[in-house]
């Protein structure tokens, strides 16, 4: 694994761009740490002006199979104005895993990740991002064709999967994730739930596919829906 907090140093004052993940992920362990992308990057000592359209930042996955980021234990840590991109990882949570964190997600796009589990018997969890016992917040963010591989016996979560804790999703798009498994009914390709208490406010959660619960699956816990389509 490749501590988070080391690349930010090397990173600090550059241009939005492309970050890419050599077969291991990023772990970010430590809290107070806001990563902000999109900027124009004028010299090293300045970051220059913020537009996320004109100065994508991307992470992403070249070569191995890993996912992107490995999250545990962070408090007050935040995500805005990134892409998280090409994760493809055994089990759970192609692009991100999480645990005990108190995380915010504002502006970031997290699209085209997979996982995949071809044991018998077996589960995958999360193409997208996989949340254990942590508080999130996500706003304004685009959830996308996150899906699993056709191989697991079980796929539950193509966009999320939460796990205890509490997440809301608020004025964010969820769409075009798919859970696929070859042997049982895969549920919740846009959202699964298991336990935790939950909430999705003006939030569109359109397309996605999975027999059971293809945009939302409440296995366990609570949700409530204000305002959402």
């Amino acid at each position: 694994e490749m501590l988070l907090e080391s690349v930010l140093a090397v990173a600090k004052g550059g241009a939005g761009g492309t970050f890419t993940v050599p077969g291991f992920p990023f772990r970010w362990t430590n809290g107070n740490v806001w990563i902000k992308g999109g900027f124009e990057g004028t010299n090293a000592a300045s970051a220059g002006n913020c537009d996320p359209l004109q100065w994508p930042t991307v992470i992403n996955r070249v070569g191995n199979e890993t996912r992107l980021f490995y999250v545990n234990g962070v408090t007050n840590g935040r995500l805005e104005n990134l892409t998280l991109t090409g994760g493809y990882v055994y089990y759970q949570g192609g692009a991100l895993v999480m645990s005990n964190s108190v995380v915010t997600f504002d502006n970031c796009i997290i699209t085209n990740n997979q996982v995949y589990n071809g044991g018998n018997w077996s589960y995958a969890y999360a193409g997208g991002l996989y949340l254990a016992n942590s508080t999130v917040s996500i706003t304004n963010c685009f959830l996308r064709n996150n899906r699993h591989a056709n191989s697991s016996f079980w796929a539950r979560g193509g966009g999320l999967y939460a796990a205890g804790g509490a997440c809301t999703i608020s004025r964010s798009v969820v769409a075009e994730n798919t859970a696929v498994s070859w042997y049982s009914a895969p549920c919740g390709a846009g959202i699964y739930l298991a336990g935790g208490t939950h909430r999705l406010q003006n939030a569109v959660v359109v397309r996605n596919y999975s027999t059971y619960g293809s945009g939302v699956y409440l296995e366990s816990g609570a949700l409530a829906l204000l305002q959402c389509t």
